[in-house]
């Protein structure tokens, strides 16, 4: 396993988790509040691990735009 004990997650962990947001619940939820919200905690976030914090906002933000109708 490459030296990472199975808890640590890198920056592909993190943007497949953010490509799937929402898709897995439950209840139906609203993936651009989803978002939002995990673009409000990561500015609270102060451990990102072996997590590459501006690749995974920035994925954040264009999935946010994506949902939002709006094209880069």
């Amino acid at each position: 396993m490459s030296g990472l004990t199975e808890f640590e997650h890198r920056t592909a962990d993190e943007l497949e988790f953010l490509r799937g947001l929402g898709a897995y619940c439950a209840r139906p939820h609203n993936r651009a509040e989803l978002l939002r919200k995990y673009l409000t905690a990561a500015a609270h976030r102060i451990e990102w691990g072996r997590i590459n914090k501006q690749k995974a906002i920035a994925m954040a933000r264009r999935l946010l735009r994506n949902e939002q109708g709006i094209i880069p």
